[in-house]
């Protein structure tokens, strides 16, 4: 029951329940063959940040990059930064519904939260790159080397938006509307 995947090469970082138990979590497995991991603190997935309940302490995206691993608790607002190698939780970033995520070149984590983009460096919001246009229920982000987003469009659009690290829209992959709920697919 796998949400969000992420992979550092060595590891994959898998958020979802895994079938052990209703542990919404981020669990490790070894990009090599798929064994399961624990993390360096003996434990097979990560803690929740603290506060929450069953309820809400529901792991829905997992980014990592720089030695941490970023994770979208989106019930409780919140994005929980942990050490990649130790499972330690190290901080939480208060974020409006925050969604899928992914690490940019700067060390900044860009995240969909409330149908927009928008970046978190230094614990906290960076309003002057927040994206809010040619975006339509956006549901998948990733970030190139030179630092370029790519938003996945699940909306009317249906297609991939693209833009510079700063922000500013560049263009899109695929036909707007190209995919329809039933019928062929341009």
């Amino acid at each position: 029951v796998a949400t969000d995947i992420a992979c550092d090469g060595e590891r994959l970082f898998v958020a979802g329940d895994h079938s052990y138990g209703n542990q919404w979590s981020v669990k490790l497995f070894d990009a090599k063959d798929g064994r399961p991991l624990n993390w360096g603190n003996g434990k097979p997935t990560l803690d929740p940040p603290p506060g929450g309940e069953a309820t809400n302490n529901v792991a829905t995206a997992v980014a990592c990059g720089n030695g941490k691993v970023y994770v979208s608790w989106t019930a409780r607002n919140l994005v929980g930064v942990y050490d990649a190698r130790s499972g330690a939780l190290k901080e939480s970033w208060p974020v409006a519904a925050p969604q899928r995520l992914a690490v940019r070149p700067d060390g900044s984590v860009a995240l969909i939260s409330e149908g927009k983009v928008v970046a978190m460096g230094n614990s906290k919001l960076m309003a002057d790159h927040s994206i809010t246009d040619h975006l339509d229920s956006p549901t998948g982000i990733a970030v190139g080397a030179d630092g370029t987003v790519y938003v996945a469009n699940a909306g009317k659009l249906q297609n991939i938006s693209v833009f510079d690290q700063a922000g500013q829209y560049l263009r899109s992959i695929g036909k707007p509307g190209g995919r329809p709920a039933v019928g062929r697919y341009d």
